[in-house]
């Protein structure tokens, strides 16, 4: 796995320029699945059976989480969680409420550790989640 840009730098080139929130989610996970599965690769010396385990989005959660030096930042791992749920609502319903739900649920405990975005930063198009 090569990533070439920044997680940040990569999630504003991949983010829907038009806001689109489902979309948004869904791109959001694979690029936090991404930095989660450089982080295995880089501290295995074998990879390549990590990437014949298929492992879950979870799975490589925990198996990241194991590995990293981010417990001085232990709420980055309630995040994804969040994000991974709002992720499973998108996928395995119907419901645009049940999906907002769960994607306010993240803003609000991201937010509740890293504090609101500003004001400018907030358009039509680019809410809370972006």
């Amino acid at each position: 796995m090569k990533v070439e840009s920044p997680p940040l730098v990569r999630f504003i080139e991949h983010l829907p320029k038009n806001g689109d929130l489902e979309l948004s989610l869904l791109k959001c996970h694979l690029l936090v699945e991404e930095v989660l599965t450089k982080l295995i690769l880089d501290s295995t010396k074998h990879p390549n059976y990590v990437r014949k385990a298929r492992l879950t989005f979870a799975q490589k959660t925990s198996l990241a989480r194991s590995i990293s030096d981010l417990e001085h930042r232990a709420w980055l791992w309630g995040a994804i969680a969040k994000l991974n749920h709002a992720r499973i609502e998108l996928v395995h319903g119907l419901s645009v409420d049940d999906v907002k739900e769960k994607l306010d649920e993240f803003v609000r405990f991201v937010e509740a550790e890293e504090g609101a975005p500003s004001s400018d930063v907030i358009t039509q198009t680019f809410g809370r989640f972006h």
